[in-house]
């Protein structure tokens, strides 16, 4: 089985795949501030990598300052949602890995802002049909974290 974890920082992904193994190995990627670390568990083969918080970003389709309008009116105006152009390969790399794996598993924040960022990553693997679970932890120690991969 082929797993790939996706945490919300790189410095998340790092510390958990080291504790998870003593045998990690970095990888290329195509986006080069998210690594992906590549190690063996419990007989299955595991990749990390991660995002860098939002992927998302939102603006009012109106063209114009916002500020150019009645705070009022700013409740009706429509908003477009997008990967921001400097995400792109960030994007490609999370679909490039997802597609190597049999299950995901996202290790984001246990918060209002962590559940949102799971959520970005979640719309961007869903066309992918995998299995794509929430990993639920409070602290990165060993316990915490083989508690969390194990359930």
């Amino acid at each position: 089985m082929n797993y790939l974890h996706i945490a919300e920082k790189p410095s998340i992904a790092k510390t958990i795949s080291h504790l998870l193994s003593n045998n990690v190995q970095k990888v290329h990627t195509l986006y080069k501030f998210t690594p992906v670390y590549t190690f063996n568990y419990k007989s299955a083969n595991h990749a990390f990598t991660s995002v860098l918080g939002h992927i998302f970003t939102q603006e009012f389709t109106d063209k114009r300052k916002w500020t150019e309008f009645n705070p009022i009116e700013l409740f009706e105006k429509e908003i477009q949602q997008y990967i921001k152009s400097d995400f792109q390969n960030l994007k490609n790399n999370l679909i490039k890995q997802a597609k190597l794996a049999t299950k995901v598993i996202i290790w984001t924040d246990c918060d209002r802002e962590g559940e949102y960022i799971a959520n970005e990553i979640k719309e961007i693997l869903e066309p992918l049909r995998k299995e794509i679970k929430r990993a639920r932890f409070s602290a990165i120690t060993k316990s915490e974290i083989t508690r969390a991969i194990e359930n």
